[in-house]
């Protein structure tokens, strides 16, 4: 049984120790903030914002998350930001994962927070500017990473198919998070995708059978691992175009 406290506490003592004073605020956020986190699947997500930032503190935000990946076997992805945009921007401006910890700010954990910060509210109107754009930035980015040609080998290819079921996940999760955000049915998805399901280990999109799933990455050959890629693509386009198709739906 993993003890999430006692991750919680490392991630807020390692960068405190690191950064101290320059820290205004960090944020766990995702499974660790929610508290339903997975071994070998969750991440930690953490928005950390500086009174300045420079090359000396982001090397030290790199030192700290190779710590917790070296302890925890626990991948981690900081969002950085400067406090002067944390304060100054309006909240429709923000980053699309700034916005996304604030708009669920009740379900993240914070770890450090300036006693004289008060946190900027971010409303349905404020987390929906821009965020078809930044969607769109995320497809480039997957599609990108899957043509790079590089991985040939069955480690490559696991980390791989694993990242691609984690962007699928995500991208139900977000078109998911709330009734107004959602903008299609679970059932149009299904019926989308019914070609990949039927000849994909996955079989159902769920949480559950995402990370069931992936467990079991390691029993599969690389003609195999290479065959889910490919599908896990073509899934992910499938989810992507009926997204985008129907994006105005239920606004």
């Amino acid at each position: 049984m993993v003890n999430l406290e006692k991750i919680q506490t490392a991630i807020k003592t390692i960068y405190a120790s690191a950064l101290k004073n320059n820290i205004y605020l960090l944020i766990a956020g995702g499974s660790i903030g929610r508290g339903n986190y997975v071994p070998g699947w969750s991440d930690a997500d953490l928005l950390l914002v500086l009174n300045n930032i420079d090359t000396k503190s982001l090397f030290l935000v790199k030192n700290c998350e190779e710590k917790l990946e070296k302890i925890f076997n626990l991948e981690i992805d900081t969002m950085i930001i400067t406090k002067t945009a944390f304060e100054k921007l309006s909240p429709e401006k923000l980053h699309g994962k700034v916005k996304n910890f604030l708009f669920f700010i009740n379900k993240t954990k914070i770890l450090i927070k300036n006693k004289g910060l008060k946190l900027p509210i971010v409303n349905y109107k404020d987390f929906i500017y821009g965020f078809w754009s930044t969607y769109t930035n995320q497809e480039k980015n997957f599609l990108r990473r899957n043509a790079d040609g590089n991985y040939k080998d069955k480690s490559s290819l696991q980390k791989l198919f694993k990242k691609n079921l984690k962007v699928i996940f995500l991208l139900l999760k977000q078109g998911f998070a709330t009734p107004k955000l959602a903008p299609c049915t679970y059932d149009q998805i299904i019926k989308s995708a019914s070609n990949y399901l039927s000849k994909s280990t996955l079989k159902k999109l769920g949480h559950y059978q995402v990370i069931r799933t992936a467990n079991k990455i390691k029993k599969m050959s690389t003609t195999e691992l290479k065959r889910e890629v490919n599908d896990s693509i073509d899934l992910f386009q499938v989810i992507s175009k009926i997204l985008i198709t129907n994006k105005h739906v239920n606004k």
